[in-house]
């Protein structure tokens, strides 16, 4: 799961922002499902990344996570992104 670097969060909302980003992707229909067996028989592991920012800006991802602003950020905000 990649973090946005355009932001700052506190650790609460980062880690609901992950989570829902890998609760995303196991739901995506575009993971193969050979990849999402292997990722439970792993433990359903997350790794986090933080990406610089041009790289956040020119690679789109699978799975995105936009915030609508309700508590600590501007809405919409993209916030997270997953991939496998």
């Amino acid at each position: 799961v990649e973090v946005t670097p355009l932001e700052e969060m506190t650790s609460g909302k980062l880690c609901a922002q992950v989570a829902h980003a890998a609760q995303l992707a196991w739901e995506s229909p575009e993971m193969p499902e050979p990849v999402r067996e292997a990722w439970a028989a792993d433990g359903y592991r997350v790794r986090v990344v933080l990406p610089d920012q041009e790289s956040w800006e020119r690679t789109p991802r699978p799975v995105s996570i936009i915030d609508a602003g309700f508590t600590e950020l501007d809405g919409p905000t993209e916030t997270t992104r997953a991939f496998w």
